[in-house]
């Protein structure tokens, strides 16, 4: 039986695995000690497995799984804490105050802002929507959201800017214009 997985066009395996990507970036760059790395590379793994049962409290669903998941592993319970707590800061409010491995994650969930394919990662998330929440959306109405979600969003870590600011200007300007030839 099909469990509907192709209805989940954003928060799928790619998008999980370009949050990997990006905490092997981040730890790199940003030169992590092995825990704070370690920690930040399983968050990003786990951070949205629990869409696929509970999309709209996923982040709790997913601390869920991955306390279920390491049961049997040895894992120490500062370090437990640490990834359950990198986890829950990415729900989507950006004004929360958070401390700079929290601001790392958020960043690497959000890093398609600041990629060339903005556009394409947008696209995947308002179908997904349609799939999930039967939200239309008119071309107009998504790039003014889009334009929204870019003013309002910002990267928190200094190689979140500087490595993907420059890129998420264009990519709101891109947008403006598109908007532009719309009305």
């Amino acid at each position: 039986m099909d469990p509907g997985w192709d209805r989940y066009t954003f928060h799928n395996i790619l998008h999980t695995q370009l949050v990997v990507d990006k905490a092997k970036e981040w730890s790199s760059a940003c030169k992590l000690n092995e825990q704070d790395s370690i920690a930040l590379k399983l968050a990003a793994w786990y951070h949205d497995i629990g869409y696929l049962n509970e999309p709209d409290n996923h982040e709790e669903e997913s601390i869920r799984l991955f306390l279920l998941s390491i049961q049997k592993e040895t894992l120490p319970p500062e370090m437990t804490d640490m990834v359950v707590q990198l986890i829950r800061s990415t729900k989507q409010k950006d004004t929360e105050k958070r401390n700079e491995l929290e601001n790392m994650i958020h960043d690497m969930d959000r890093v398609a802002m600041g990629m060339t394919n903005f556009m394409e990662w947008g696209q995947k998330l308002r179908t997904e929507w349609k799939n999930l929440r039967n939200a239309e959306w008119t071309d107009k109405d998504w790039i003014r959201f889009q334009i929204e979600y870019l003013n309002m969003t910002h990267f928190k870590t200094d190689h979140g800017r500087q490595t993907y600011g420059a890129q998420k200007a264009l990519n709101l300007q891109e947008l403006k214009n598109v908007l532009g030839s719309l009305t």
